[in-house]
C-alpha cells in the first residue's frame, strides 16, 4: 500500500533525524508544522466551502420567492428554477451549478427549490495529489448543497376596492386621478405591476386571494339588472314616502306634474283636458286612446304593420300601382301606364315617344292589422292620478340605507351590514335615479382578474363625495347580503381581510345632508364635538368595520391643498392599532398612486414566506 510505504520512509528518516543530536530542533519544527499546514488548509477550504454554501442559500431563497408567484400553473418549473438559479448564483469556486423544484399543493401550496454544485478543495487535493503519486487515490470534489421552501401556509387574503368615481377624480396633471389609478390597479408590467396584479400574483391555488370592488359617488350603483330584487326599496307600502324612486319618476295623469306628490294634491279636475265643469266633465265622453274623437274609431283603433294606413279595410288591402298616381287598386286598374317609367299621364307619355298601355298594374301587399282598441267612457272628476314608471327603467343607483327622514344621531343601518329584509324598510338599499350614477356597477368576491380590469377600466369622473356608502357596501361585500354572495370561509385556513378606501376629496354629500350640517355624537371621532354629519357616521361605521378583525387602508389623494382629513386617519388601521399613521397616505400627486398601491399590495400579499 502506499500509505504504509510512506509511513515506512518517513519512520526512517525520524530515526536519522534522532541520531543526529544537531537536528533535534529542525526534528521538531518538523512535525510540528505538517500537522499546522494541515490545519490551516483545512480551516481555508472550510471557509471558502461554507461561503459557497451561503451564497448558494441566498441564491435558492430568491429562486424560491420568484417561482412562487406562478407556480400552480408553471409548466417549466424546474427548468425556470435553474434558469433563475444560474442567474443569481454566480461564486466563480463553484461548478456545475444547477436548480431543481418541485410545487405541492398540499396544505396551501408548496415550493421546494434545491440547489447544487460542485466545490474541489484546494489544500486537502494537494494533499490527494501526493497520494495518487505514490500509489493512493486523490480527494473527490466535495458537492454543496442548499435548498428553500416558499410555503403559502393556511393564509388567504380578501380584499375590499372601495374606489372614488366622483367628477374631481378627473382632475390631475400630468395624468388625471382616475386615470393613474386605474394604471396603478391594472398594470401588468412585471417592473411596476399593478395592485390586482400583485394579488393576482400571490395566489397559489384558486380562491387563495378574493377581490370585490365597490366604485362609489354620492351614490353607488348595483347594477340596474336587479331591479326586481328583494333588497331594494322602491316606495313604503301606504305610498307615502314622497322622496321615494316611485314618488319620484312616473307619469301624472295631468302633464303640469313631475312628482308624486304634487300630482296628487293637485286641484280637482277633469280626466279631459280642457273641461273646468264637473257636469261637463262627467257627461263628456272619451277615447282612451288619443287621437279618437268618436266611439267607433275609438273602439276599432290598431295599428297596421305599414306605415300611412289608418284604418284595417284600407291596412289589408294595401299594394302599390306601377303608375305612381294611383293609390287605391280600383283607380290604378281603371287607369294606363307608360312604356317610359317617368311619365304617369297618357298625354305626357305618347308626347315623348312613349306607348299608353291599359289598364296599370296593381301589385297587392296587405299589412298586417293588430287591433288595440281603446276604451270610449266618460270623463272623472277628481284629482290628477299618478303612475310610476317601470323598474325595470332605473339606472342601477342606490343612497345609503335608512329612513326617509334625517337619522340625526342615531344609530342606523348606513353604520351596519344588517342582512336586508322585506319586513324593514330601513335595511333595504333605496332606489335613487341619479343623473350622476357611477357607470362601473359594483363586483362582489371573485378571483375573475379579467372581469376585474374591464371595471376598473370603464369608470368615469361625475358626481359627489359620499365615502360613507361606498364603506359600508364594500363591507357588505365581504360578509354578504344583500347584493353580495360570498363564498364560504374552508375552516382549514385563515383569513386575513382589508377594505382599501382612495379618495380625492372630504364628504360633500350623502342621502340626507349636505357640508353644512354638523351633529354631536359620543364614543367616536372627536367625541362630544360638533363635526359634519356625514363624517360622525362614517366615523362610526369604521368603527364596527374594525371591531370585526377587518383593517382599512385609506388613502386621500390631494391635488387641491384641502385639509388632511382626520376622518381617514381616524378611520385607519384595525381594532388593535386605531389611526395607524402606517395604514394612512396623503398624496399630492396623481403619479404616487401606483407607488401607493405597490406598498399595500406587498404588504397584504404576503401570505407565505415560510422556510
Amino acid at each position: 500500500m502506499a500509505t504504509n510505504w510512506l509511513m515506512t520512509k518517513l519512520r526512517n528518516a525520524l530515526r536519522r533525524f534522532g541520531a543526529d543530536a544537531g537536528g533535534n530542533t529542525i526534528l521538531t519544527f518538523s512535525l510540528a508544522l505538517l500537522p499546522m499546514m494541515g490545519l490551516i488548509g483545512m480551516a481555508y477550504d472550510y471557509t471558502r466551502a461554507s461561503s459557497i454554501r451561503t451564497a448558494m442559500q441566498a441564491a435558492v431563497d430568491i429562486t424560491a420567492l420568484k417561482l412562487a408567484q406562478n407556480a400552480s400553473t408553471n409548466q417549466n418549473l424546474s427548468s425556470d428554477a435553474n434558469t433563475y438559479f444560474t442567474a443569481v448564483f454566480t461564486n466563480r469556486a463553484a461548478t456545475n451549478a444547477s436548480a431543481t423544484a418541485v410545487y405541492s399543493n398540499t396544505n396551501g401550496g408548496t415550493v421546494v427549490v434545491t440547489g447544487t454544485a460542485t466545490y474541489r478543495p484546494l489544500f486537502i487535493g494537494i494533499y490527494g495529489m501526493i497520494q495518487a503519486k505514490y500509489g493512493g487515490g486523490s480527494v473527490s470534489n466535495v458537492t454543496i448543497g442548499a435548498s428553500s421552501t416558499a410555503n403559502w401556509s393556511t393564509a388567504r387574503l380578501r380584499v375590499a376596492l372601495v374606489l372614488d368615481n366622483t367628477g374631481s377624480m378627473a382632475d390631475g396633471s400630468p395624468t388625471s386621478k382616475l386615470s393613474a389609478m386605474q394604471t396603478a390597479l391594472t398594470n401588468t408590467s412585471s417592473t411596476t405591476p399593478g395592485l390586482l396584479t400583485q394579488l393576482r400574483n400571490a395566489v397559489s391555488t384558486a380562491g387563495d386571494v378574493y377581490v370585490s370592488i365597490v366604485p362609489f359617488v354620492k351614490d353607488v350603483n348595483l347594477g340596474s339588472s336587479n331591479y326586481s330584487q328583494s333588497y331594494i326599496y322602491w316606495d313604503d307600502a301606504g305610498h307615502t314616502d314622497n322622496t321615494s324612486w316611485d314618488a319620484q319618476n312616473g307619469t301624472c295623469s295631468d302633464n303640469s306634474y313631475n312628482d308624486r306628490q304634487s300630482c296628487t294634491s293637485a286641484p280637482t279636475e277633469c280626466s279631459i283636458q280642457g273641461i273646468t265643469s264637473q257636469a261637463t266633465c262627467i257627461a263628456t265622453y272619451a277615447c282612451s286612446i288619443s287621437g279618437y274623437t268618436t266611439q267607433a274609431a275609438c273602439q276599432a283603433a290598431g295599428t297596421c304593420s305599414i306605415s300611412g294606413y289608418t284604418t284595417q279595410s284600407a291596412c289589408q288591402a294595401a299594394g302599390v300601382c306601377n303608375n305612381s298616381n294611383d293609390t287605391t287598386q280600383n283607380s290604378c286598374q281603371n287607369d294606363g301606364y307608360c312604356t317610359l317609367s317617368n311619365h304617369h299621364s297618357q298625354n305626357g307619355c305618347t308626347s315623348h315617344g312613349g306607348t299608353w298601355l291599359r289598364p296599370a298594374i296593381w301589385t297587392s301587399t296587405p299589412g298586417t292589422w293588430t287591433s288595440t282598441p281603446g276604451t270610449w267612457a266618460a270623463g272623472v272628476w277628481g284629482r290628477p292620478t299618478w303612475a310610476h314608471n317601470d323598474h325595470s327603467t332605473w339606472n342601477g343607483c342606490v343612497m345609503d340605507r335608512g329612513t326617509a327622514s334625517a337619522p340625526g344621531n342615531a344609530a342606523g343601518n348606513d353604520e351596519t351590514v344588517t342582512a336586508p329584509t322585506s319586513n324593514d324598510d330601513t335595511t333595504l338599499y333605496p332606489a335613487e335615479q341619479y343623473s350622476s350614477c357611477p357607470v362601473a356597477a359594483v363586483k362582489g368576491l371573485s378571483y375573475d382578474w379579467s372581469g376585474m380590469t374591464t371595471l376598473v377600466n370603464s369608470m368615469t369622473a361625475n358626481g359627489n363625495t359620499n365615502q360613507g356608502i361606498g364603506l359600508q357596501l364594500g363591507w357588505m361585500s365581504l360578509v354578504g347580503g344583500g347584493p353580495f354572495t360570498v363564498p364560504a370561509m374552508d375552516p382549514n385556513y385563515t383569513y386575513q381581510q382589508y377594505i382599501i378606501l382612495l379618495t380625492d376629496g372630504l364628504n360633500t354629500q350623502d342621502r340626507w345632508y349636505g357640508t353644512s350640517t354638523t351633529c354631536a355624537r359620543g364614543n367616536t371621532l372627536l367625541s362630544g364635538r360638533n363635526i359634519m354629519c356625514m363624517d360622525q357616521r362614517e366615523a362610526q361605521l369604521c368603527d364596527n368595520i374594525k371591531a370585526t378583525g377587518i383593517t382599512i387602508f385609506a388613502i386621500q389623494v390631494d391635488t387641491d391643498s384641502e385639509p388632511t382629513s382626520t376622518l381617514l386617519q381616524y378611520c385607519a388601521g384595525s381594532v388593535a392599532r386605531q389611526g395607524d399613521p402606517n395604514a394612512f397616505w396623503l398624496l399630492t400627486s396623481p403619479d404616487q398612486i401606483t407607488a401607493t398601491f405597490s406598498q399595500i399590495g406587498q404588504q397584504i400579499s404576503k401570505l407565505h414566506i415560510a422556510r
